[in-house]
């Protein structure tokens, strides 16, 4: 308990040792720890040969390892990433997704929040 509190000792070990648990170092955390996946296709990064393009479009360049997720729900308690290429593929497919003009106007798939993506 408090009893344990030693002014010695850093309170991040005196705080390790009062609630008997190990905080993660940065050392043992890993970069991986953080990416995001995609909330529609779960992978970080899109494989680049799976990228489809329109005929004739110009390559996009994403780069040797794929795009990341670029777009995110907006709603601060769900935060959810996606690809714009999986969000629009997605909204594409769902009945009353409205679209003007380049922007299709829908809701994010895990909190129903409104969500837009350009769709060009």
């Amino acid at each position: 308990g408090i009893a344990d509190w030693n002014e010695g000792r850093l309170p991040r070990e005196n705080l390790e040792a009062i609630l008997d648990l190990k905080f993660p170092t940065p050392e043992s955390s890993k970069t991986t720890d953080y990416d995001m996946e995609c909330g529609i296709c779960y992978s970080y990064r899109l494989p680049v040969a799976d990228k489809k393009e329109a005929p004739g479009a110009a390559s996009t360049g994403g780069g040797e390892q794929g795009e990341m997720p670029d777009r995110m729900c907006d709603n601060a308690k769900c935060g959810r990433p996606y690809h714009r290429a999986c969000l629009v593929e997605w909204l594409r497919a769902i009945p009353n997704t409205q679209q003007s003009f380049n922007t299709l106007f829908g809701k994010c798939p895990y909190c129903q929040s409104p969500i837009t993506v350009d769709a060009s």
